[in-house]
């Protein structure tokens, strides 16, 4: 084939799409040829993808749109923010089993509270995730805390260390 590669597409509508990769192709072959990519960045919901291959010439061919559902986590968890270390901003993203009244709370190293960053929101069950914009800081490590409790009256709570550098 004529393969210059394929732009991996995702809706959250299946109307409107977006770039999210570019996997090169293998040019002018006839053998067969495994592709494959793993998309990281998005949460709990409904997404459709395509593909549109590309050939050497610009030329482009669009494939059927495929659903995936990604279901509700089995366990509450927090992730590691990312980036980290970080500058101006992080995000933070957590997984609850179960709809949960929610609280994260940031830390200086002497434990004195410094910041509410989400503060006591019911949240559905499901991936999330809250962007962390510390400009107003200093440098230095900060611990944040995930508070949850369930709808079924259990508890969650968790601390990860974050590195602000300016």
């Amino acid at each position: 084939m004529n393969n210059s590669g394929f732009s991996l597409e995702r809706s959250e509508d299946n109307i409107s799409f977006k770039e999210i990769a570019f996997i090169r192709g293998h040019g002018t072959t006839t053998n067969k040829s495994d592709y494959s990519y793993t998309d990281n960045s998005i949460l709990s919901g409904k997404y459709y993808y395509r593909l549109k291959q590309v050939d050497l010439d610009g030329s482009f061919h669009y494939t059927a749109s495929i659903e995936a559902n990604l279901g509700i986590p089995r366990e509450f968890s927090l992730d590691q923010n990312y980036p980290n270390p970080f500058n101006p901003s992080t995000t933070i993203r957590f997984a609850l089993p179960m709809n949960a009244k929610v609280n994260i709370k940031l830390y200086n190293t002497l434990g004195q509270e410094v910041v509410n960053i989400l503060g006591s929101e019911q949240l559905d069950a499901g991936l999330h995730e809250t962007v962390f914009n510390a400009s107003n800081f200093s440098s230095g490590v900060y611990f944040y805390r995930l508070e949850a409790k369930g709808e079924d009256g259990s508890t969650f709570a968790e601390t990860k260390r974050m590195l602000l550098i300016k």
